[in-house]
């Protein structure tokens, strides 16, 4: 069962990047378009590729720590509000990007083994390499490093945001396991 995170990133985000990315072909297609417009509009889906999936791993794991809280308030309420505080303080997705060290290290609070749940096989591995530069042409583009950010082409983007689906339903697969296997129950109130 997928957590309301997952199914905001297939019903609202996947979405909206997929809007702007026919957007962005409509342009590309244009006669008239420039080749810097088109560079521009492919920099702008990157930067909205990026934040969605990172807002997708901080709904993730906020809706994860909320679940156990809510277990832990049934047992124990005291010990619930310290819990909370501690998984909501100093979330390295509240302030970075959202790279495999940042997401593995916020899921570690709760539990969650990203590098054992996901394997570390040759598609793992591929994955994690996309979202890698995924986040080495986002920081490009936020920071105008024309170097790096001028040679994006928006069919890799579309690329990265099918590896970002795929690592959401992973987490989301992971986290809902191991959450399960700590709660006795579905950790997704629905």
């Amino acid at each position: 069962m997928p957590s309301r995170a997952l199914e905001r990133w297939r019903t609202i985000r996947l979405p909206r990047l997929a809007e702007l990315e026919e957007q962005c072909r409509a342009v590309l297609a244009a006669k008239a378009a420039k080749r810097a417009a088109a560079e521009e509009i492919a920099r702008a889906y990157v930067l909205m590729l990026s934040g969605h999936f990172q807002g997708f791993c901080r709904e993730l794991y906020s809706e994860a720590a909320d679940a156990l809280v809510t277990h832990l308030e049934k047992a124990r309420k005291g010990l619930a509000a310290v819990f909370k505080l501690q998984v909501a303080a100093q979330t390295k997705l509240d302030h970075g990007n959202p790279t495999w060290e940042n997401i593995r290290a916020d899921f570690a609070r709760l539990g969650v083994d990203l590098r054992v749940e996901l394997g570390d096989g040759p598609e793992a591995t591929a994955r994690l390499r996309t979202l890698a530069e995924l986040n080495r042409i986002r920081n490009a583009i936020a920071h105008d490093d024309r170097k790096v950010a001028d040679v994006i082409d928006l069919d890799e983007a579309v690329t990265w945001r099918e590896t970002c689906t795929e690592l959401a339903g992973m987490i989301d697969d992971a986290t809902h396991r191991k959450l399960k296997r700590v709660l006795r129950t579905n950790p997704w109130n629905k």
